[in-house]
């Protein structure tokens, strides 16, 4: 478990059961469900070192966790609109002086790959106040995209993660070994 400890965890599963379950926000008689919503549990958190060869806990700038969501859609003949409010779990590390955090995040909807609209990067500037050390983030997002008919929104799967490095989805897959 990350340093983000228990509380997180309580909070994305409570988010996760609020949102319906892998991401099923709901339904009416008039239109089928929504998208299911997943976070991609490689990319979910994210580890970031100072610069340099030290990988100790004196090292880390800061720790974040993608700790769930809330949403719901609707639709129109021709288009389905996503409303997510996607939450940020974030730990300042003792590395990080300044008390800032920069980070992105993706939203991917593979049936739309290779259009750009198929991966969205989204950044996060996050200021923690004097004595704080953990925050919470919450980013609102509207996604559309067409439909030919109303029955294909359903197969629009969202996936969620943080855009890592290269170094930090190796720290996620040697800490998940363990």
């Amino acid at each position: 478990m990350s340093r983000l400890g228990r509380s997180a965890r309580a909070a994305a599963i409570g988010l996760a059961l609020a949102a319906g379950g892998c991401g099923a926000f709901g339904t009416s008689e008039r239109n089928p469900p929504c998208p299911k919503v997943f976070i991609v549990g490689e990319t979910a958190e994210v580890t970031r070192f100072r610069p340099g060869a030290g990988r100790d806990i004196t090292d880390i700038e800061f720790e974040a966790e993608v700790a769930g969501y809330t949403g719901n859609c609707s639709y129109t003949d021709k288009k389905l609109t996503v409303e997510l409010d996607v939450a940020l779990q974030l730990a300042r590390g003792p590395a990080n002086a300044a008390r800032a955090v920069d980070l992105e995040y993706f939203v991917a909807v593979p049936k739309l790959y290779p259009s750009q609209a198929g991966k969205r990067v989204f950044p996060v500037s996050v200021t923690f106040e004097p004595n704080q050390s953990r925050t919470r983030f919450i980013d609102p997002l509207v996604l559309e995209f067409p439909l030919a008919q109303k029955a294909e929104g359903p197969a629009h799967e969202i996936y969620i993660g943080f855009q890592l490095r290269r170094e930090e989805i190796e720290f996620n897959r040697n800490r998940r070994k363990r």
